[in-house]
């Protein structure tokens, strides 16, 4: 009997120094989890900053786009050698008139 008492010793104190050790490897276990998730999280931060610079970037180029739609160049003065020397724009003249075009449709239909 006192053989068997040694044993339930000898088992005890094995499974309390497997259950240790379990133990230990458990919290490096979860030591090494959570320098993983500190890294994953630093990383997560800094490609939502990449990401809200990108997004000030693209919004700037677009507040400059729209800035510049619709925006038409300024008016030109009038052309310095079609005026006067007051300024005045000299008149109107028609082209010389080379015909009546009715009748040169008819000379390519009749033609």
């Amino acid at each position: 009997m006192t053989k068997m008492l040694n044993h339930v010793d000898d088992m005890r104190t094995r499974l309390t120094e497997v259950s240790n050790h379990e133990q230990t490897l458990l919290r490096a276990l979860s030591d090494a989890l959570t320098r993983v998730d500190q890294a994953l999280l630093e990383d997560v931060r800094d490609i939502a900053r990449a990401h809200e610079v990108r997004r000030g970037m693209i919004l700037t180029e677009l507040h400059d786009l729209a800035s510049r739609i619709g925006a038409f160049p300024a008016p030109r003065t009038t052309h310095e050698a079609l005026t006067d020397e007051d300024g005045a724009l000299p008149p109107y003249t028609p082209p010389p008139q080379t015909g009546d075009w009715r009748a040169a449709i008819s000379k390519i239909d009749a033609g």
